[in-house]
């Protein structure tokens, strides 16, 4: 429905920017609030808000100009609020602004801000009953009391607010934003530098570098304006070069992001000196953790408080949008650039003094040795073939180190340069999740940081232990030539200290890269002695180990009663103890035996227990290897065609879970052709 004309001209907003792109939803979002024939009930406000630098006020403007385009408004008023200044615009003063814009003299402006409010209200009203719509944009509002005084009491006419913080009490009409997609990012970079020289091709002929250059811009559209102007000022120098200024570990990015008009830094700084002290503190404190996002709990270790008081600060660090909840709940992350800043502040306020730098330097050693400790029980309950005791929480300690894997590897790196051994024994108890989550090149890599660390340390009980899992590491990434070697090195290097039990870790990891280099006497012959050295030393779970290594072997060598008769044996050692996990898998060895034999409906029973103890332990990867089994084993023995179907379908699921796509695929193929017939 379109407004008649108002009496006054109100068309104060300001352009669009050419180069404005990548908000279409955003958009659509807020004119789907300000639609004065769809939205029934009197909203307060619709707000758009996000960081500093993320283009809040062009999609606003963009909002209003395109609800001015629909027809709805006869009007729209703009008003800088100036929130962030040293000199914020009060109330009174922005109704003032408004009065006048409204047709009242400055003579008639009443001096106190309710009389200023009724008036502004009738104003208004008067508007309404004469069929004349207003849109009000607001910008850079920073508390609900700069926006209250400015509401129309009325449906008819409508309020847009742009803000850095999520405003509470206006109703909860709230769009945020966050950064760019990628492509979008470097779409306003192209058109930034098209509206400026239609014949720059830059960004087309160097397209790798453009999207090095928005990531390394955070996908901020402030940073990425200012890298475009940038650009534009030095019209011969390529794409390729800009970016590695800013991505070169040298540089800081905000250094690199001012263009003498604007920096990155300045809006940060607006929000940051508007925090109450503890909030500051926090947020500087945040850039000491090493990874991306953090936990509730390792925050308020970093701060020294209560998870309570830990959590309600950083809900005020949410609302200002200097962090935002994380995928997983009641956890934290920041975005890049803030990242970049709170680092760059904390730096600056430990040069304030040596009780600061002390207070920084225990900050991190508490969330190190949180990280290390958490960790080391996790991978208790990770470690397969136990030794019995308290049963493990596999499901709590996979659930832990999903949340923090990222976190956890840039800790290993970190902690190289403060504590190696402390980052080295990480490595290696984050290497057996990283291992069983099949994440293999970040397993090799954390093990040979711990490697290299225990290593210069002259540690060859650690450098053994490290060796051990880099060669698994190499053998899952199928570099089994390599994976031989380092597990020669660590037997070596175990038998020189007299480390019979790394000795034959080394020789079983050794066995599994004969046997996958099809050398299978070799491996018969390695795995043999790594459980003979198991079992003269008594080490059970060792010997576990080697007699499914040994199982395995013989049952790829068609000598399935002696690979049935390893699997029992490794079974029987595991009933004893607390470790449903080593049970799972050493039921699967005797069932693969049994099918062998062609003894099918006993190796039916025996996968079909594996596969529910694995999926109980969420152990994904060995579940989608049981229920493919049991598909075949099924198939085998003539069962009926759904039951057939299902298992292949339950392998599909768990591979799919485990991130195996490749045998998810091949499963769902299986799935398919079996279901044909």
């Amino acid at each position: 429905m379109s407004a008649p004309s108002a009496p006054r001209a109100l068309d104060s907003l300001p352009p669009v920017p050419p180069e404005f792109t990548g908000r279409e939803q955003e958009t659509d979002a807020l004119l789907a609030l300000l639609n004065p024939d769809a939205v029934a009930s009197t909203p307060s406000a619709a707000v758009v808000s996000g960081l500093p630098g993320v283009g809040k006020t062009t999609v606003a403007v963009a909002a209003g100009r395109r609800a001015q385009d629909n027809g709805w408004f006869a009007g729209t008023q703009f008003i800088d609020l100036r929130g962030y200044d040293q000199s914020p615009t009060e109330p009174a003063q922005a109704l003032d602004a408004l009065l006048r814009s409204l047709g009242v003299e400055p003579a008639y402006i009443p001096p106190t801000l309710e009389e200023r409010q009724a008036l502004y209200r009738s104003r208004l009203a008067a508007l309404a009953a004469e069929g004349h719509r207003l849109l009000i944009v607001a910008d850079n509002a920073s508390a609900p009391g700069q926006i209250s005084p400015l509401l129309p009491g009325t449906p008819h006419h409508r309020v847009l607010v742009a803000s850095r913080h999520t405003l509470t009490g206006l109703g909860d009409r709230i769009v945020q934003l966050r950064a760019l997609e990628p492509e979008a990012a470097v779409d306003l970079l192209r058109q930034a530098l098209h509206v400026a020289d239609p014949e720059d091709r830059r960004i087309e002929e160097e397209p790798e570098a453009a999207l090095a250059l928005a990531a390394a811009c955070g996908y901020l559209p402030l940073a990425l304006h200012i890298a475009a102007a940038l650009l534009i000022g030095a019209p011969g120098q390529a794409m390729a070069e800009r970016a590695a200024q800013l991505t070169s570990m040298d540089s800081n990015r905000l250094v690199g992001l001012d263009d003498g008009a604007r920096t990155v830094r300045s809006v940060f700084d607006q929000l940051l000196h508007r925090l109450p002290p503890q909030q500051a503190d926090l947020f500087r404190l945040l850039s000491l953790n090493p990874g991306p996002s953090i936990s509730t709990k390792a925050a308020s270790l970093l701060a020294d408080r209560t998870e309570h008081e830990t959590r309600m600060l950083l809900d005020a660090l949410v609302r200002a949008h200097l962090i935002e909840p994380a995928d997983v709940r009641d956890r934290w992350q920041m975005h890049d650039l803030l990242r970049d800043y709170a680092a760059e502040q904390a730096k600056a306020h430990a040069e304030r003094g040596r009780d600061i730098r002390r207070r920084y330097a225990q900050a991190r050693d508490r969330l190190m040795r949180y990280y290390v400790r958490r960790a080391g029980a996790g991978a208790k309950s990770l470690k397969i073939y136990g030794a019995g005791g308290e049963p493990a929480d596999l499901e709590g300690a996979l659930k832990w180190f999903d949340a923090e894997r990222p976190t956890l590897i840039a800790a290993v790196h970190a902690g190289r340069a403060t504590n190696g051994c402390r980052a080295a024994g990480l490595a290696l108890d984050l290497g057996r999740y990283l291992n069983l989550r099949l994440r293999h090149d970040e397993f090799r890599s954390v093990s040979a940081v711990a490697h290299d660390i225990y290593r210069d340390l002259r540690m060859p009980l650690g450098q053994g232990s490290a060796l051990v899992l880099l060669s698994i590491a190499l053998n899952e990434l199928r570099r089994h030539d390599e994976a031989l070697e380092a597990a020669r090195e660590a037997h070596d290097i175990c038998a020189g200290i007299g480390d019979r039990e790394g000795q034959a870790d080394a020789l079983t990891t050794a066995s599994n890269a004969w046997k996958e280099l099809r050398r299978h006497d070799q491996a018969l012959k390695t795995a043999q002695r790594a459980h003979d050295i198991h079992q003269d030393i008594g080490d059970h779970r060792g010997r576990a180990i080697s007699l499914h290594s040994l199982s395995i072997i013989f049952s790829e060598l068609g000598r399935y009663a002696e690979a049935l008769d390893a699997a029992r044996d490794a079974h029987q050692l595991v009933k004893g103890h607390t470790d449903p996990q080593g049970q799972g898998i050493v039921q699967y060895d005797i069932g693969v035996a049994l099918q062998g034999q062609g003894r099918l409906d006993e190796a039916e029973k025996y996968v079909a227990s594996a596969s529910r103890i694995l999926t109980e332990l969420n152990d994904a990867f060995r579940t989608g290897m049981a229920y493919r089994r049991l598909a075949q084993i099924r198939a085998a023995a003539g069962a009926d065609r759904d039951q057939v179907v299902a298992a292949w379908h339950q392998a599909a699921t768990a591979y799919a879970k485990a991130g195996a796509e490749p045998e998810a695929e091949a499963a769902r193929q299986s799935a398919d052709e079996a279901a044909r017939g």
